[in-house]
């Protein structure tokens, strides 16, 4: 993923950050590319799945989904 492909999935994330919060409370996101998502519920099996469909890690914007009630740390 270039750096602009990141951005672009960065940007896409802050955009629907509110409807994924109240989708995914608790959840564990990696964002591939904008509208492309994989949740989780913990990073192991996070890491697992991007390893089973062959998605490098450390190209994709990883975040944890806070519960509704907890602060978000950024």
């Amino acid at each position: 993923m270039s750096s602009d492909e990141f951005r672009k999935s960065e940007e896409w994330l802050n955009h629907h950050y509110k409807e994924l919060r109240e989708k995914y409370s608790g959840k564990i996101l990696a964002v591939i590319g904008p509208d492309q998502y994989l949740v989780k519920n913990n990073y192991d099996d996070l890491v697992k799945e991007l390893e089973k469909k062959g998605i490098d890690f450390d190209t994709v914007a990883v975040t944890h989904i806070p519960k509704k009630g907890q602060a978000a740390i950024v």
